[in-house]
C-alpha cells in the first residue's frame, strides 16, 4: 500500500507521530490475534512442575527358585511317593506372584547346570503330619524321623478325613554374590487352635503331583506357602538389605529428564529417589522420579540448578536405591 501525502494535511508534527503510534499499536494487536503462537511466545515461560513428595523406594526384587529340602514320604496306599523338594518349587513359582508384588520370579534357574542367580529362594516343608483316627492311618514327614507312614489303606476306602497335626514351611533368600541370607519367612496353614481337617480320596490321587497340585491338600500347601512369602515381603530387612539396580536408557538434556528401565511393574512410584553411578561406579548424584510408566520411569537430578550433574549422565549409567530412611 502506497503512502498518500494528502493524508498529512491539517496534521501538526505532533499529531503525525500520534497517528503513527496508534497504527503501530493496532497492527501489533492484529498480529497477536492472528498468530496466537506468537502471542504465547511473548507470554510467561512454562513452569517446571512441582516435584512430588520424597518417598523411600521399595522396588520389586527379582528372585530365582533354588534347591528345596528333600522331604520324601509315602501316601497311605503304600506305593505313591511324594517328594516335596521336587514339587514345591513349581508351586512357589505361582504363589510368589499371588502372595506379593515385592518379588518376581525369574525364568532363570536359581542353581544347577552351571547357573547361579544373584538372589535364590531356598527352603521347603519342615514338617507335615496327617492322621485319620477312623482308619488308624498316619503319614507325612518330620525332621529327624523322616517318613511318618503307619497304617495302609486296604482296597477302596473311599473318602477319609485327615487331621493335619503340623505343617510348616520355611523360606529364605540367599544373596549368592555376598553369600548371606537377605530374607526369611515362615508359614503354616494351621489356625490359632492348631486344628485343620482335610477330606482325601486316594482313588483320585495317582501320583505325588496329584497330591500336591490337584487334591484338597493343594489349598493347604498354597496357604502355608503364601504366609511364608508374605512374611518375607513385609520384613523391612528384606527391603533394605537386598541390592537392586536398573539402567539409564535415555537422557533428554532439553527437558532435563532422565529415563531408566524400571517402572510401575517394579513398584516404583513418583517421589522415589535413586542414586546414579557412571560406568566406572562413581556416584553422580540423586535423581527424583516424576513419572512412571509400565516399565520405565522419568526422573530429574536433585540439587542441580546449573545442570552440571545432568550433563554427566549417559545412557548405560546405573540406577541404585537411595536410602532416605532406615528400617522400621
Amino acid at each position: 500500500m502506497m503512502f498518500d501525502p494528502r493524508a498529512l494535511r491539517g496534521f501538526s508534527r505532533k499529531g503525525f507521530y500520534t497517528m503513527v503510534q496508534m497504527r503501530l499499536i493496532v497492527a501489533a494487536a492484529f498480529c497477536f490475534v492472528l498468530t496466537p503462537s506468537l502471542a504465547l511466545a511473548f507470554g510467561k515461560k512454562r513452569k517446571e512442575p512441582a516435584p512430588p513428595s520424597v518417598t523411600q523406594a521399595y522396588p520389586t526384587r527379582v528372585i530365582s527358585i533354588g534347591r528345596f529340602l528333600d522331604t520324601p514320604f509315602l501316601l497311605p496306599d503304600g506305593k505313591t511317593r511324594v517328594d516335596m523338594g521336587l514339587l514345591l518349587p513349581e508351586l512357589a513359582r505361582t504363589e510368589v506372584t499371588q502372595a506379593t508384588n515385592k518379588f518376581r520370579v525369574s525364568a532363570q534357574a536359581g542353581e544347577g547346570n552351571g547357573t547361579l542367580a544373584r538372589f535364590v529362594l531356598r527352603g521347603g516343608i519342615t514338617s507335615f503330619e496327617a492322621t485319620s483316627t477312623s482308619a488308624n492311618i498316619r503319614f507325612g514327614y518330620k525332621p529327624g524321623l523322616g517318613d511318618l507312614a503307619s497304617g495302609v489303606l486296604s482296597g477302596a476306602e473311599g473318602t477319609l478325613s485327615f487331621a493335619i497335626g503340623s505343617l510348616g514351611i520355611d523360606f529364605h533368600i540367599i544373596d549368592t554374590e555376598r553369600q548371606e541370607v537377605v530374607a526369611v519367612g515362615k508359614g503354616s496353614a494351621l489356625t490359632g487352635n492348631g486344628k485343620l481337617e482335610v477330606s482325601l480320596d486316594f482313588k483320585d490321587i495317582k501320583s505325588g503331583a496329584d497330591f500336591v497340585f490337584n487334591s484338597p491338600m493343594s489349598k493347604v500347601f498354597r496357604a502355608a506357602m503364601r504366609k511364608a512369602i508374605d512374611q518375607m515381603a513385609k520384613d523391612p530387612n528384606t527391603n533394605f538389605f537386598m541390592d537392586w539396580g536398573a539402567t539409564v536408557t535415555k537422557v533428554n538434556y532439553d527437558l532435563k529428564r532422565i529415563f531408566f528401565g524400571a517402572g510401575a511393574r517394579d513398584e516404583i512410584k513418583p517421589g522415589n529417589v535413586f542414586t546414579l553411578y557412571d560406568n566406572a561406579s562413581m556416584r553422580i548424584g540423586e535423581a527424583l522420579v516424576y513419572e512412571t510408566q509400565h516399565d520405565q520411569s522419568v526422573a530429574a537430578m536433585r540439587d542441580d540448578a546449573d545442570q552440571r550433574l545432568l550433563r554427566s549422565v549417559r545412557a548405560g549409567d546405573q540406577v541404585k536405591i537411595y536410602y532416605s530412611e532406615g528400617p522400621k
